[in-house]
Protein backbone atom coordinates (compact mmCIF):
# COMPACT_ATOMS: atom_id res chain seq x y z
CA UNK A 1 0.00 0.00 0.00
CA UNK A 2 1.42 3.88 -1.02
CA UNK A 3 -0.25 6.83 0.56
CA UNK A 4 1.09 10.05 -0.48
CA UNK A 5 2.68 11.85 2.82
CA UNK A 6 1.71 16.04 3.55
CA UNK A 7 3.81 17.37 6.21
CA UNK A 8 2.65 20.37 7.62
CA UNK A 9 4.14 23.15 10.02
CA UNK A 10 1.09 24.52 12.54
CA UNK A 11 1.29 27.77 14.27
CA UNK A 12 -2.03 30.00 15.27
CA UNK A 13 -2.99 32.50 17.33
CA UNK A 14 -6.75 33.12 17.54
CA UNK A 15 -9.26 34.58 19.46
CA UNK A 16 -12.11 37.06 20.21
CA UNK A 17 -14.27 38.82 23.01
CA UNK A 18 -16.91 36.88 25.09
CA UNK A 19 -20.13 36.25 23.43
CA UNK A 20 -22.69 33.91 23.41
CA UNK A 21 -24.54 32.97 19.94
CA UNK A 22 -28.01 31.72 19.64
CA UNK A 23 -29.08 32.06 15.93
CA UNK A 24 -27.42 33.05 12.37
CA UNK A 25 -28.01 36.68 13.43
CA UNK A 26 -26.52 37.01 16.96
CA UNK A 27 -23.23 35.27 14.66
CA UNK A 28 -23.26 38.06 12.19
CA UNK A 29 -23.40 40.90 14.53
CA UNK A 30 -20.96 39.74 16.72
CA UNK A 31 -18.26 38.88 14.19
CA UNK A 32 -15.26 40.08 14.62
CA UNK A 33 -13.00 42.21 11.63
CA UNK A 34 -10.39 39.80 10.11
CA UNK A 35 -7.38 39.82 11.96
CA UNK A 36 -5.09 37.00 9.54
CA UNK A 37 -2.06 37.90 8.02
CA UNK A 38 -1.03 36.03 5.21
CA UNK A 39 2.60 35.28 3.79
CA UNK A 40 4.86 32.90 1.84
CA UNK A 41 6.71 30.59 3.57
CA UNK A 42 10.52 30.83 2.98
CA UNK A 43 11.07 26.98 2.21
CA UNK A 44 7.98 26.18 0.21
CA UNK A 45 6.80 29.34 -1.46
CA UNK A 46 3.47 28.09 -0.48
CA UNK A 47 0.94 30.60 1.15
CA UNK A 48 0.63 30.54 5.02
CA UNK A 49 -2.70 31.92 6.72
CA UNK A 50 -2.03 33.60 10.40
CA UNK A 51 -5.39 33.50 11.74
CA UNK A 52 -5.31 36.40 14.32
CA UNK A 53 -2.72 38.93 16.04
CA UNK A 54 -3.96 38.81 19.01
CA UNK A 55 -1.74 37.37 22.29
CA UNK A 56 -3.95 35.32 24.11
CA UNK A 57 -3.52 31.68 24.22
CA UNK A 58 -4.96 29.43 21.50
CA UNK A 59 -4.60 26.21 19.53
CA UNK A 60 -6.05 23.74 17.20
CA UNK A 61 -7.66 20.66 18.72
CA UNK A 62 -5.61 17.35 18.76
CA UNK A 63 -4.75 16.96 15.17
CA UNK A 64 -6.92 13.99 14.81
CA UNK A 65 -10.18 16.16 15.45
CA UNK A 66 -11.84 17.28 12.79
CA UNK A 67 -11.61 20.89 12.74
CA UNK A 68 -12.95 22.01 9.60
CA UNK A 69 -16.59 22.00 8.50
CA UNK A 70 -17.11 19.63 5.08
CA UNK A 71 -17.98 22.87 3.22
CA UNK A 72 -14.14 24.52 4.12
CA UNK A 73 -15.78 27.47 5.05
CA UNK A 74 -15.32 27.32 8.26
CA UNK A 75 -12.41 25.87 10.87
CA UNK A 76 -12.85 25.52 14.90
CA UNK A 77 -10.49 26.03 17.30
CA UNK A 78 -9.97 26.70 21.22
CA UNK A 79 -8.96 29.83 22.71
CA UNK A 80 -8.76 31.31 26.40
CA UNK A 81 -9.05 35.23 24.57
CA UNK A 82 -12.43 35.42 26.95
CA UNK A 83 -10.04 34.19 30.20
CA UNK A 84 -11.11 30.60 29.43
CA UNK A 85 -10.45 27.89 27.13
CA UNK A 86 -13.58 28.39 24.69
CA UNK A 87 -14.71 27.27 21.07
CA UNK A 88 -14.07 30.28 18.48
CA UNK A 89 -14.87 30.01 14.79
CA UNK A 90 -12.88 31.41 11.84
CA UNK A 91 -14.61 31.89 8.46
CA UNK A 92 -11.87 30.98 6.36
CA UNK A 93 -13.48 33.24 3.28
CA UNK A 94 -13.49 36.22 5.08
CA UNK A 95 -11.48 35.78 8.03
CA UNK A 96 -13.68 36.74 10.47
CA UNK A 97 -13.53 35.36 14.17
CA UNK A 98 -16.17 34.46 16.09
CA UNK A 99 -16.52 33.13 19.86
CA UNK A 100 -18.92 29.77 19.62
CA UNK A 101 -19.31 28.85 23.68
CA UNK A 102 -19.31 30.27 26.70
CA UNK A 103 -19.28 27.21 29.05
CA UNK A 104 -15.33 26.67 29.62
CA UNK A 105 -14.77 23.98 26.88
CA UNK A 106 -11.83 23.06 26.35
CA UNK A 107 -11.96 19.83 23.96
CA UNK A 108 -14.39 19.55 20.66
CA UNK A 109 -14.59 19.02 17.24
CA UNK A 110 -16.89 18.91 14.25
CA UNK A 111 -19.15 15.89 14.05
CA UNK A 112 -18.80 13.68 11.12
CA UNK A 113 -21.90 15.63 9.50
CA UNK A 114 -19.60 18.08 8.80
CA UNK A 115 -22.30 21.11 10.08
CA UNK A 116 -22.00 20.97 13.81
CA UNK A 117 -19.72 21.22 16.52
CA UNK A 118 -19.71 18.20 19.00
CA UNK A 119 -18.50 18.96 22.97
CA UNK A 120 -19.51 18.22 26.32
CA UNK A 121 -20.52 21.04 28.92
CA UNK A 122 -20.83 19.49 32.31
CA UNK A 123 -22.70 16.02 31.91
CA UNK A 124 -24.42 16.96 28.64
CA UNK A 125 -23.56 16.41 25.46
CA UNK A 126 -24.29 18.59 22.82
CA UNK A 127 -24.01 19.48 18.98
CA UNK A 128 -23.84 23.08 17.74
CA UNK A 129 -24.18 24.28 14.30
CA UNK A 130 -21.17 26.18 13.48
CA UNK A 131 -22.60 28.63 10.79
CA UNK A 132 -25.84 29.44 12.50
CA UNK A 133 -25.20 28.60 16.77
CA UNK A 134 -27.91 26.45 16.82
CA UNK A 135 -27.26 24.15 20.11
CA UNK A 136 -28.77 20.34 20.33
CA UNK A 137 -28.97 18.72 23.34
CA UNK A 138 -28.25 15.07 22.58
CA UNK A 139 -27.83 12.88 25.89
CA UNK A 140 -27.87 13.73 29.39
CA UNK A 141 -25.49 11.56 31.01
CA UNK A 142 -26.50 12.37 34.87
CA UNK A 143 -27.28 9.68 37.10
CA UNK A 144 -26.24 6.99 34.34
CA UNK A 145 -22.57 7.07 34.69
CA UNK A 146 -20.48 7.32 37.99
CA UNK A 147 -18.45 10.41 37.25
CA UNK A 148 -18.33 13.16 34.96
CA UNK A 149 -17.86 12.52 31.26
CA UNK A 150 -14.85 13.61 28.99
CA UNK A 151 -15.26 14.02 25.98
CA UNK A 152 -13.41 12.17 23.05
CA UNK A 153 -12.95 13.33 19.29
CA UNK A 154 -13.67 9.78 18.20
CA UNK A 155 -16.47 9.01 16.04
CA UNK A 156 -17.97 6.37 13.68
CA UNK A 157 -18.20 7.49 9.89
CA UNK A 158 -22.08 7.92 10.70
CA UNK A 159 -21.99 10.19 13.67
CA UNK A 160 -23.39 7.44 15.30
CA UNK A 161 -21.22 6.07 18.05
CA UNK A 162 -18.67 8.22 20.07
CA UNK A 163 -16.29 7.08 23.24
CA UNK A 164 -16.76 9.42 26.67
CA UNK A 165 -13.88 8.51 29.46
CA UNK A 166 -14.32 8.68 33.14
CA UNK A 167 -12.92 9.19 36.69
CA UNK A 168 -13.95 7.93 39.52
CA UNK A 169 -11.26 7.78 42.75
CA UNK A 170 -8.78 5.38 40.90
CA UNK A 171 -11.06 3.76 38.68
CA UNK A 172 -10.76 4.68 35.09
CA UNK A 173 -13.60 3.96 32.76
CA UNK A 174 -14.37 4.00 28.54
CA UNK A 175 -17.69 3.80 27.38
CA UNK A 176 -19.30 3.52 24.03
CA UNK A 177 -21.94 5.64 23.51
CA UNK A 178 -25.01 5.29 21.16
CA UNK A 179 -26.09 9.05 20.39
CA UNK A 180 -29.28 7.02 17.99
CA UNK A 181 -30.75 5.49 21.10
CA UNK A 182 -28.45 6.79 23.89
CA UNK A 183 -27.09 3.68 24.74
CA UNK A 184 -24.33 3.75 27.17
CA UNK A 185 -21.95 0.58 27.04
CA UNK A 186 -19.31 0.45 29.60
CA UNK A 187 -16.07 -1.69 27.53
CA UNK A 188 -13.25 -0.81 29.70
CA UNK A 189 -12.52 -0.59 33.14
CA UNK A 190 -9.28 -0.62 35.47
CA UNK A 191 -7.99 0.84 38.83
CA UNK A 192 -4.43 0.68 38.23
CA UNK A 193 -2.36 2.95 36.09
CA UNK A 194 -4.49 4.93 33.75
CA UNK A 195 -4.95 5.16 29.56
CA UNK A 196 -5.35 7.97 26.62
CA UNK A 197 -6.05 8.10 23.29
CA UNK A 198 -9.22 6.08 23.10
CA UNK A 199 -10.45 5.38 19.56
CA UNK A 200 -13.72 3.94 18.30
CA UNK A 201 -13.28 2.50 14.91
CA UNK A 202 -14.89 4.99 12.00
CA UNK A 203 -16.53 1.35 9.91
CA UNK A 204 -16.71 -0.42 13.37
CA UNK A 205 -18.04 0.64 16.83
CA UNK A 206 -17.32 -2.69 18.76
CA UNK A 207 -13.22 -2.52 17.69
CA UNK A 208 -11.86 0.40 20.18
CA UNK A 209 -8.48 0.83 20.64
CA UNK A 210 -6.76 2.91 23.99
CA UNK A 211 -3.11 3.57 25.04
CA UNK A 212 -2.16 2.04 28.32
CA UNK A 213 -0.04 3.83 30.60
CA UNK A 214 2.57 3.97 32.15
CA UNK A 215 4.32 3.47 28.62
CA UNK A 216 6.56 0.30 28.79
CA UNK A 217 7.73 0.93 25.08
CA UNK A 218 11.06 2.06 25.92
CA UNK A 219 11.86 -1.17 28.11
CA UNK A 220 13.47 -3.73 25.50
CA UNK A 221 13.84 -6.82 28.17
CA UNK A 222 10.60 -7.00 28.20
CA UNK A 223 8.27 -9.81 26.08
CA UNK A 224 7.29 -7.70 23.21
CA UNK A 225 3.21 -8.19 24.18
CA UNK A 226 4.17 -6.54 27.30
CA UNK A 227 5.53 -3.46 25.01
CA UNK A 228 1.90 -3.02 23.24
CA UNK A 229 1.68 0.50 22.59
CA UNK A 230 -2.05 0.31 21.95
CA UNK A 231 -4.69 -2.06 23.17
CA UNK A 232 -7.67 -3.35 21.02
CA UNK A 233 -10.83 -3.92 22.67
CA UNK A 234 -13.82 -5.81 20.76
CA UNK A 235 -16.52 -5.38 22.41
CA UNK A 236 -18.58 -7.93 21.09
CA UNK A 237 -16.16 -10.82 22.03
CA UNK A 238 -15.31 -9.25 25.16
CA UNK A 239 -11.37 -9.05 24.57
CA UNK A 240 -8.79 -6.79 25.30
CA UNK A 241 -5.37 -7.61 23.67
CA UNK A 242 -2.37 -6.09 23.22
CA UNK A 243 -2.72 -4.74 19.26
CA UNK A 244 0.14 -2.21 18.14
CA UNK A 245 3.63 -3.59 19.13
CA UNK A 246 6.88 -2.03 17.57
CA UNK A 247 9.82 -3.95 16.89
CA UNK A 248 12.51 -3.93 19.59
CA UNK A 249 14.42 -0.53 19.10
CA UNK A 250 11.63 1.10 18.03
CA UNK A 251 8.44 2.40 19.97
CA UNK A 252 5.12 3.47 18.08
CA UNK A 253 3.10 7.05 18.82
CA UNK A 254 0.01 8.74 17.76
CA UNK A 255 -1.66 6.38 16.61
CA UNK A 256 -5.20 6.74 14.33
CA UNK A 257 -7.91 4.71 12.14
CA UNK A 258 -7.90 5.17 8.81
CA UNK A 259 -11.68 6.37 8.07
CA UNK A 260 -12.27 3.02 5.92
CA UNK A 261 -11.57 1.30 9.24
CA UNK A 262 -9.50 -1.17 7.97
CA UNK A 263 -5.53 0.02 8.73
CA UNK A 264 -3.72 1.75 12.00
CA UNK A 265 -1.28 4.36 11.43
CA UNK A 266 1.05 5.95 13.61
CA UNK A 267 4.76 6.73 13.98
CA UNK A 268 7.81 4.06 14.59
CA UNK A 269 10.41 6.12 15.86
CA UNK A 270 14.03 4.86 17.10
CA UNK A 271 14.88 4.52 20.57
CA UNK A 272 16.15 6.73 21.79
CA UNK A 273 15.57 9.54 20.03
CA UNK A 274 12.95 11.31 17.58
CA UNK A 275 14.62 9.48 14.39
CA UNK A 276 14.99 7.84 12.34
CA UNK A 277 11.00 8.19 11.84
CA UNK A 278 9.04 6.08 9.74
CA UNK A 279 5.34 6.50 9.03
CA UNK A 280 3.40 3.48 9.68
CA UNK A 281 0.19 1.34 9.70
CA UNK A 282 -0.93 -2.08 10.49
CA UNK A 283 -4.33 -4.62 9.70
CA UNK A 284 -7.12 -5.20 12.00
CA UNK A 285 -5.67 -8.18 13.34
CA UNK A 286 -2.39 -6.39 14.33
CA UNK A 287 -0.32 -7.86 11.21
CA UNK A 288 1.32 -6.52 7.91
CA UNK A 289 3.36 -4.40 9.73
CA UNK A 290 3.61 -1.73 6.84
CA UNK A 291 6.22 1.38 6.15
CA UNK A 292 4.47 3.78 4.02
CA UNK A 293 7.65 6.74 4.68
CA UNK A 294 10.46 7.08 6.49
CA UNK A 295 13.05 10.04 6.78
CA UNK A 296 16.37 10.57 8.90
CA UNK A 297 16.46 14.16 9.83
CA UNK A 298 12.26 14.90 9.87
CA UNK A 299 10.75 15.07 13.37
CA UNK A 300 7.33 14.03 12.83
CA UNK A 301 5.07 14.74 15.41
CA UNK A 302 1.40 14.08 15.17
CA UNK A 303 -0.84 12.73 12.09
CA UNK A 304 -3.79 10.82 10.55
CA UNK A 305 -5.16 9.69 7.69
CA UNK A 306 -7.21 12.35 5.19
CA UNK A 307 -10.89 11.56 5.06
CA UNK A 308 -10.86 10.42 1.28
CA UNK A 309 -7.70 8.30 2.44
CA UNK A 310 -5.61 9.59 -0.20
CA UNK A 311 -3.15 11.30 2.05
CA UNK A 312 -1.31 11.35 5.15
CA UNK A 313 -1.04 15.02 7.19
CA UNK A 314 1.58 15.09 9.89
CA UNK A 315 3.30 18.12 11.36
Amino acid sequence: MRIPILCTSLAVGFSIAAISCLSENNIRQNENEAEWIKFLDDNTGNEVWQITTHDSKSEVFYFYAQSFTSDDKYAVYRSRRSGNWEVWRCDLTSGKLMQLTSEGISSACIHPDGKNLAYISGWKYYTMNVQTGKKQLLLDFTGKIPAQPGFRPTFTNDGRYTLITTRQNNIHSIFRVDLETKEIVRVHEQDTGSFSHALINPANPDLITYVPLPDTQNDMDLPMQNRARTRLIRSDEGTDKPFLIAPYGFRATHDSWSPSGDRFFFFEKKVPGWAPVSIASIDLAGSNYTRHHSNDSIKLGHGTVSMDGEWFISD
